[in-house]
């Protein structure tokens, strides 16, 4: 066993050279050192591997890794050739792994980016103050809301705390504006997911009762409640 290897650690492979220097694969690296001093005299990251070539001769052969930063070893080894062999197959397949990982972290992702509504998901306009499906329209909530709140605070009345409260959550939610940009598949049509009867009905429900909410607090006029009512009713 190499001297210079961690307790109980199993290497991938071990290459015994003519100059009795040991090289060690591991999962992370390429090590070599001298088993005379059993000490690693230098390290090889995987991820600075840029080449690894097995060359062989009718006696010796050798193995030759080249690094990003043009640094060039070559190993003269006396060990069989399959095991050379394999500890070159396994540096090229650690490689491609890695490249295939840098690969995909720079793919670019298929589909498009679109606009949705933060509170239903539903698509909106990049411009869109008010969302047409369910009414949200976080800049309308805030007007009015602060001078409101801080009126009540100065009670120091629960309600006064919890309306301040609301008209800093309103506040911020206005700043973050009605939609945001989502990655769509572009694979996907709006027709894709199919909804059932039932589905259709329970969201036109829960729209309904957010535009009732809306028209309490005068978000929207009673002219666009009564608009938007009569157009989720006909969805169910």
């Amino acid at each position: 066993m190499i001297g210079y290897l961690f307790e109980n650690e199993v290497p991938k492979y071990v290459l015994l050279s003519q100059n009795n220097l040991d090289v060690v694969c591991r999962g992370e690296e390429v090590d070599y050192g001298l088993s005379a001093v059993s000490v690693i005299t230098d390290s090889i990251p995987l991820s600075a591997v840029t080449d690894v070539e097995l060359k062989t001769g009718l006696i010796l052969s050798r193995i030759v890794f080249e690094t990003a930063n043009g640094n060039r070893y070559e190993i003269q080894s006396l060990s069989a050739k399959s095991t050379e062999a394999e500890t070159v197959e396994f540096v090229e397949r650690s490689d491609g792994n890695r490249q295939a990982e840098l690969d995909e972290a720079h793919h670019e992702p298929d589909g498009e980016l679109e606009y949705v509504c933060r509170e239903c998901n539903g698509r909106i306009d990049e411009d869109a103050t008010r969302c047409p499906h369910c009414g949200f329209a976080p800049e309308m909530k805030k007007k009015g809301a602060p001078w409101h709140g801080t009126a009540l605070a100065t009670s120091f009345s629960p309600l006064g705390w919890a309306m301040m409260a609301k008209g800093a959550a309103d506040e911020l939610a206005a700043r973050g504006g009605v939609g945001e940009e989502v990655l769509v598949d572009g694979s996907e049509t709006d027709g894709d997911v199919a909804e059932t009867d039932e589905d259709t009905e329970v969201d036109a429900l829960d729209k309904l009762e957010r535009l009732a909410e809306l028209n309490d607090d005068g978000v929207i006029s009673d002219e666009e409640f009564e608009q938007q009512k009569r157009e989720l009713l006909e969805e169910i």
